[in-house]
């Protein structure tokens, strides 16, 4: 319920969650992301989804031991079919550096949070 204030303050509407998906695979060319790496090099792609208003929110623990940015991971990999996700909450990490956080910002026009898969 706290996240759901949290949404309602920063003026987070349903509607706004409907934002383009784009394809910053380009952005990743080269990276030392073994787990980015390993999709790229099968064919696979990256893709980012806007979050306006859930900078901060993602690592919110909702439950014991589990975050929001677990639960959304969770219904990404069943409904979207994706192998999983990163959140900027949890970026520079895991080999993706702090320039391709930018550089995915700066490609989306955006400085809020984003998922990749």
């Amino acid at each position: 319920m706290n996240i759901r204030a949290d949404l309602q303050a920063r003026g987070v509407k349903p509607e706004s969650l409907h934002e383009e998906i784009v394809d910053v695979t380009n952005v990743f060319e080269g990276t030392k992301c073994v787990i980015l790496s390993d999709q790229i090099g099968k064919g696979g792609s990256v893709l980012a989804l806007r979050l306006s208003g859930f900078e901060g929110l993602l690592g919110t623990e909702i439950n014991p031991n589990r975050r929001l940015g677990t639960e959304m991971a969770e219904r990404a990999r069943f409904w979207g079919k994706v192998a999983g996700i990163f959140h900027t909450d949890e970026l520079p990490n895991y080999g993706i550096t702090e320039e391709d956080v930018e550089r995915i910002r700066t490609l989306m026009g955006f400085r809020g949070g984003m998922l990749l898969r």
